[in-house]
């Protein structure tokens, strides 16, 4: 059963070419999280499955706005450095300071992604589409917790200007999350596009658990129904890191839908028990 760590140490390629054993979930999706070497990634699924994503800048020289920069650390390449800035100077200035820092290499800019900054509150939802059903079922809401980034906006702004502090965006833990009742309908339309376009550009499609990391914003408000948008900033084709904090208790949602605590740890274990009685353990496996 894939997970973060797995794939990054692993690597995609040899997950896909030399990983000669039965892998509940989609390998072939498995590469799409690499947003920097394929073309076809999560935000070309996104688009594909009408899921609204942050407006990417090609070049530094075109921001306008506050955006964030998403860049491999030089070191850690598990994690992803961020940093923000609201125009072409202020950008050249932090990279500068970062290079020089040894945070980013200059020669890694090429794998550069630059977006707009989408203000809001961040909602993970972690899903899990079963292929036995044919049902996209929604299993509970995450939050990430990551440093600095955390501790830095508790302090007041006069300081976080003179401190010199750097802000990371590396994840140490998640915390639960629930939303409003009436947000739900959007939260299942949009677990039932990326599924069905998963399954339209990536046959078989997406199988077992995904996460799809979103940002409420105003910004993105449907006119048409007047119910507000969630911004796809990051998505997970596999168990989304933030599931652990259901371990044992199950979400409110896994609760009520099925009447006991499920976990997505659990949730797939009852994936293959049901495909094992069933004789159907090749459609759950790729």
């Amino acid at each position: 059963v894939p997970n973060r760590s797995f794939v990054v140490y692993a690597g995609v390629e040899r997950i896909e070419e030399e990983f000669l054993v039965p892998m509940i979930g989609t390998r072939s999706m498995l590469r799409i999280e690499d947003r920097e070497r394929y073309e076809r990634n999560y935000y070309w699924l996104c688009e594909k499955a009408g899921l609204p994503t942050p407006k990417e800048f090609k070049s530094p020289d075109d921001i306008d706005r506050l955006v964030i920069v998403k860049i491999p650390f030089a070191k850690k390449k598990v994690e992803r450095g961020f940093f923000t800035c609201a125009s072409p100077a202020e950008y050249r200035a932090k990279v500068k300071n970062l290079i020089d820092q040894g945070i980013i290499r200059e020669e890694d800019l090429r794998l550069q992604r630059i977006e707009e900054y989408v203000v809001g509150p961040v909602f993970n939802f972690n899903y899990f589409y079963s292929p036995l059903t044919g049902e996209t079922e929604f299993l509970g809401i995450d939050r990430r917790l990551e440093t600095n980034l955390d501790g830095i906006v508790r302090i007041p702004a006069q300081q976080q200007r003179t401190a010199g502090i750097t802000p990371t965006y590396i994840i140490v833990g998640h915390t639960p999350a629930t939303i409003r009742e009436s947000q739900l309908n959007m939260v299942f339309k949009m677990g039932d596009r990326f599924v069905e376009a998963s399954r339209q550009y990536f046959s078989p499609g997406i199988i077992g658990p995904f996460c799809l990391q979103t940002i409420a914003t105003p910004s993105f408000v449907d006119v048409r129904t007047s119910e507000l948008r969630y911004v796809v900033y990051d998505v997970a084709v596999r168990i989304g890191g933030g599931t652990n904090i259901y371990m044992g208790v199950g979400s409110q949602y896994s609760k009520l839908y099925y009447g006991f605590p499920v976990s997505t740890g659990r949730r797939i274990a009852m994936e293959i028990k049901k495909a094992l009685q069933e004789d159907r353990l090749g459609e759950i496996v790729t």
